[in-house]
């Protein structure tokens, strides 16, 4: 047997879709994997990863993960890789089996990038849905999640996505560092890097907020809704009858951050009440910080000097504004 190829560029980009389909069959249409619209969505990503399909799922040219619930047509997670790239993918073996989580990995050696990369793909029912009732007594989705990340290499890089049915609002979800100030040798020494802060046009939260911002925070991962190109504003992500609400996320491990090129939020389709998400990552992109200096700059001036020009021939009688202030100028 011939031994694959290493991925030779060091700009390979990975495009994943999330996106939680409410059921993979239409009552009269019959499977969705068989409408062009729906291919056009997921079949546009390297790796998709869809939430509540509720069977198996199968799509030409794509390599399915699939884990389903065998005592309940609920649920239901898959995760599709491309063939062209399916021989870098293989299943993550768990300890914690869980039927609403699916996870692969990206290997490094195919990939050629310096870490294994885990994808991981959940669905975290509502709390006050019958299934999560009737399984009051097992330990939760997060509580498995937890565990299968702490059976991770520390240097396994981390790609979390699903719908986890938490409204988290513009809570934060970064664990603040702590540390002495006056513990600081010189003034080049090196500060604790936080991602930007996180914006979301959802302001609610639920009983699952809490929870769920325990699990990012101790797990170190990062939200990349709301602080990434593309989705600054933390867009809706699901549209029911009764309101909209922000409960998909794509989540990395906090040194993975920076090779995220961009997360959009797709167009809604009326196949679900769940919009797409789109995420592009960059394999190639370094992860050492680059430090910028950032220039000093003074308040402008609370009052301001009105006169008229000493050159009246060029501003026509025109008024102009004095500026006094010791800023200068950046080009």
């Amino acid at each position: 047997m011939t031994k694959h190829p290493l991925r030779s560029s060091p700009t390979h980009e990975l495009h994943f879709v999330s996106w939680n389909v409410h059921d993979m069959r239409l009552k009269e249409e019959g499977l969705k994997s068989t409408l062009p619209e729906f291919l056009d969505i997921v079949a546009q990503g390297d790796i998709f990863c869809l939430q509540e399909t509720k069977e198996p799922v199968k799509i030409a040219g794509f390599r399915c993960f699939n884990s389903n619930r065998i005592s309940s047509r609920s649920g239901g997670v898959c995760i599709g890789v491309k063939n062209e790239i399916s021989r870098g993918v293989t299943k993550l073996n768990v300890a914690h089996k869980c039927e609403d989580i699916v996870a692969v990995k990206l290997k490094k050696s195919y990939f050629n990038i310096p870490d294994d990369i885990v994808v991981i793909n959940t669905y975290d029912s509502p709390l006050n849905s019958s299934f999560k009732k009737s399984n009051a007594d097992e330990s939760t989705t997060l509580d498995k999640l937890s565990l299968i990340l702490q059976q991770l290499s520390p240097s396994t890089k981390v790609v979390l996505l699903g719908d986890f049915n938490a409204r988290i609002g513009t809570e934060s979800d970064v664990e603040e560092p702590h540390f002495d100030p006056h513990s600081l040798a010189s003034s080049d020494s090196s500060l604790p890097s936080l991602p930007p802060k996180r914006s979301s046009k959802d302001r609610k939260i639920n009983s699952s907020c809490r929870k769920f911002l325990d699990f990012i925070k101790s797990s170190g991962l990062t939200i990349l809704n709301g602080r990434t190109l593309g989705d600054i504003f933390g867009e809706w992500t699901c549209l029911k009858y009764n309101g909209c609400s922000v409960v998909d996320y794509i989540c990395t491990s906090g040194d993975l951050f920076d090779n995220v090129k961009t997360l959009e939020v797709g167009k809604f389709s009326p196949l679900s009440d769940h919009f797409p998400l789109n995420m592009r990552l960059d394999l190639g992109r370094s992860n050492e910080i680059q430090r910028i200096e950032i220039p000093q700059f003074e308040d402008a001036p609370l009052s301001f000097k009105w006169k008229t020009s000493p050159h009246p021939e060029e501003s026509s009688g025109a008024l102009f504004v004095e500026v006094q202030t010791k800023s200068e100028f950046v080009a």
